[in-house]
């Protein structure tokens, strides 16, 4: 430090005091300056936050970060048992903040317990460290709750109690503990992250709860109590995998990670599994070559470079860690920057605003296979795009499926084994679901398709700041 002022005082006789003025602004600026393709990384898991206080039903704010002032008193209301001026507090949080669907559901869940003996769920999501996919689950869950309270069953409500595990194995793993040996839970939405369900899995095995994730995809994902309302990686990586054949991009260069992200070396379900699939499918057919963006010597640029005139195309198999797929876009930029870029093809973690914001023009043309789009017949993505102010995501999708589907296993006496009965006679209409029929096959697999987008330049539901939107190829 001593040193840091000897060097402003000799600045200050030398160059006068205007220079320093300047040198000075430029040191205090330049820490914060963010370039705009800079993708901020998610938050690390909060493993201090007591178990206890993961769990809401009303009681607390799971979104720390979010300020409503009438929320904060509807659950000081519902924390005291006073329902009835929670459920006007809430009502007016709703009312000043539209787009909050984590007070919307302890709205419902009030008014469910004003009603007395209510029909319980539990969400699990990543409330901390991944705000947008865990508000987009809410989003579609708080829906369909929504719309079975207006009527109810026999005269009971349905409640929701949203947990948050951060995404992380350990912890999702506690909380799976805790919801099973809570004999009033009837069934589980969630959770996000493959590598989390994954590890709660073995939790509902044992008591027989009923699980049901609208975003988990890998593989390795089955058992007798699980579901899943997207299709698994072997469907989406198969889709791809023609898609490509078929369009004769027989040479491909696949970039997945190994790792769950670039600080851990906690092995990545998903990507893994998806990248395994497209690669079966592909090999025989045509030529495929893979690369790890979790390996320590990867290097995006001269990796890209030496794949000039070497192959078709691209395929970008990020994880939902924010490093990673801030990777993967990198990858998109050297590949625009070749003489002859090549095509991109990718997976649905890509399905976000990011690749738009970060750079449109580099990801012009990206195809990827995802689970769900807002197609202009469905009723449910015209209902929830005008309740939360634009269209909603994939993620809201699958989300409102999975709880019509708990809704739909519900009766009178329900209990966890008659929802697990239930759950596998499911066939629910396009009318039920968010466009599509739901069915599951034994293994708990959704029986649907995945869908292609393609980024384009213009369009609909451009993300602001951006030129570019994704959709529909027919």
């Amino acid at each position: 430090m001593n040193n840091y002022f000897k060097i402003i005082s000799g600045v200050l006789s030398g160059i006068g005091v205007v220079t320093v003025i300047i040198v000075l602004w430029e040191i205090a600026l330049k820490p914060i300056i963010i370039p705009s393709s800079t993708i901020i990384p998610s938050p690390s898991p909060s493993p201090e936050i007591p178990l206890e206080q993961r769990f809401s039903s009303g009681d607390r704010r799971l979104f720390v970060n979010k300020t409503n002032p009438k929320a904060e008193q509807g659950i000081t209301a519902f924390k005291s048992q006073n329902y009835d001026q929670a459920k006007e507090l809430f009502t007016e949080a709703v009312n000043a903040d539209r787009n909050d669907p984590e007070v919307q559901i302890y709205l419902n869940n009030t008014e469910a317990i004003i009603k007395g003996t209510p029909f319980i769920l539990a969400t699990v999501i990543p409330a901390d460290t991944k705000v947008n996919n865990a508000e987009t689950m809410l989003r579609g869950i708080a829906d369909a709750q929504t719309k079975f309270n207006q009527k109810g069953l026999n005269n009971r409500l349905l409640e929701i109690i949203i947990v948050n595990d951060s995404n992380d194995a350990t912890i999702a793993q506690k909380v799976a503990q805790k919801l099973s040996n809570n004999s009033s839970v009837l069934g589980v939405i969630g959770h996000n992250s493959s590598s989390a369900t994954k590890s709660a899995l073995t939790e509902y095995e044992k008591v027989k709860l009923s699980v049901i994730s609208p975003t988990s995809t890998a593989t390795n994902l089955f058992g007798n109590v699980f579901f899943r309302t997207v299709p698994s990686n072997i469907k989406i990586g198969n889709f791809l995998a023609k898609y490509a054949l078929k369009n004769n991009l027989n040479r491909v260069a696949v970039f997945y990670t190994s790792k769950d992200s670039l600080k851990t070396d906690k092995q990545n379900d998903y990507s893994i599994s998806l990248k395994d699939a497209f690669v079966k499918e592909f090999q025989g057919l045509g030529e495929v070559t893979t690369f790890d963006m979790s390996a320590s010597d990867f290097n995006i640029q001269e990796t890209v470079k030496s794949l000039e005139n070497q192959v078709d195309a691209i395929v970008l198999f990020p994880n939902t860690d924010k490093e990673i797929i801030t990777m993967s876009l990198q990858v998109a930029q050297a590949n625009d920057n070749l003489s002859t870029p090549l095509k991109l093809l990718g997976g649905d973690t890509l399905y976000n605003a990011d690749p738009l914001t970060f750079d449109g023009k580099a990801v012009e043309g990206l195809v990827l296979a995802v689970p769900w789009f807002a197609k202009e017949n469905y009723l449910y993505a015209k209902i929830a795009d005008k309740r939360w102010g634009g269209q909603v995501s994939w993620r809201t999708a699958t989300s409102y499926d999975a709880t019509q589907a708990f809704i739909k296993a519900l009766s009178q006496d329900a209990t966890r084994q008659t929802i697990l009965n239930n759950l596998k006679q499911t066939n629910l209409s396009k009318e039920e679901t968010s466009g599509e029929s739901l069915r599951f096959f034994s293994n708990g697999d959704r029986d649907t398709d995945p869908v292609l987008v393609k980024v384009i330049k213009g369009g609909k539901n451009r993300p602001q700041g951006s030129d570019y939107s994704f959709d529909i190829i027919k």
